[in-house]
């Protein structure tokens, strides 16, 4: 009977060994996951974010990276570590920026980049290099005093929509666009050009859909400039002191014009 109990002892001593080294592993691999957890972010997180505070890593609804760093007073662009994911959208906007310095996005791949609401009077040549595979979409802010970006966006061939805010210069300078054969949507918006010429959109002639060349004292419809598109379905012109319109001031190769925008001229009619 004795012998019965003692076995009966270290049986129940047994299990009660592999249901403490069972909880125990459990208990490893939730502390496991949880600093894995940690390490990436948590709670829906982005992981490894390649840009630090005050500028926020976001991701839209279908997974897609964007970097905020909007509205943040920067006066300079931040530093930012390097990354292999795609960043579908960088946006600077509305910060205190008056120069894009060389390389000063090097370390990232970025889709669409927004630097609007800024007075930039300088870009450098190599302000975008490194994002020549990558970007589609830039939209920027000069300050009227600073040169047209010519050599910053040679590099761009990949771009599909430009826009550039407040250029203080009455034409582009030559051969400011001759490497953007992609772009569909031009836009040269709230500055100072006097007029827009067929050289000027040459490169584009083909793919360019949109082009808005609103709040420019331009006192004339661009024609010669529209009529060697073949594609354009939208041309907006609005505020930009235009008072005539001659009989073919909107005659094009294209048969896709379907808007026109006049509002804010002081048109006459006769």
């Amino acid at each position: 009977m004795e012998q019965f109990s003692l076995r009966l002892l270290m049986l129940a001593t047994a299990q009660l060994s592999i249901v403490a080294s069972s909880s125990s592993s459990a208990a490893a691999a939730r502390s496991s996951r949880r600093a894995a957890a940690r390490d990436r972010g948590g709670g829906g997180a982005v992981p490894t974010c390649p840009v630090s505070a005050p500028c926020e890593c976001e991701r839209r609804a279908d997974g897609r990276l964007v970097l905020n760093c909007r509205q943040q007073g920067l006066d300079r662009v931040p530093a930012f570590r390097a990354s292999d994911e795609l960043v579908d959208e960088l946006t600077l906007a509305d910060n205190r920026l008056t120069a894009l310095p060389p390389d000063a996005f090097r370390p990232l791949h970025v889709r669409r980049l927004d630097v609007t609401d800024n007075q930039l009077t300088g870009v450098s040549a190599a302000a975008f290099s490194g994002l020549q595979d990558h970007l589609e979409e830039l939209r920027i802010q000069l300050s009227p005093a600073a040169e047209f970006p010519t050599r910053a966006l040679a590099a761009l061939t990949r771009l599909r929509v430009l826009c550039v805010v407040g250029y203080g210069g009455a034409w582009l300078p030559d051969g400011a666009l001759a490497s953007l054969g992609l772009v569909r949507q031009l836009r040269l918006t709230s500055g100072r050009l006097s007029g827009l010429s067929p050289v000027d959109v040459a490169a584009m002639r083909a793919h360019l859909s949109v082009l808005d060349v609103s709040g420019n004292p331009l006192r004339a419809v661009p024609s010669e400039a529209l009529a060697t598109l073949s594609n354009v379905s939208e041309v907006l012109l609005s505020g930009c002191q235009i008072a005539r319109l001659t009989g073919r001031a909107f005659a094009t190769n294209s048969t896709s014009l379907r808007r026109i925008d006049l509002s804010r001229n002081q048109l006459q009619v006769r």
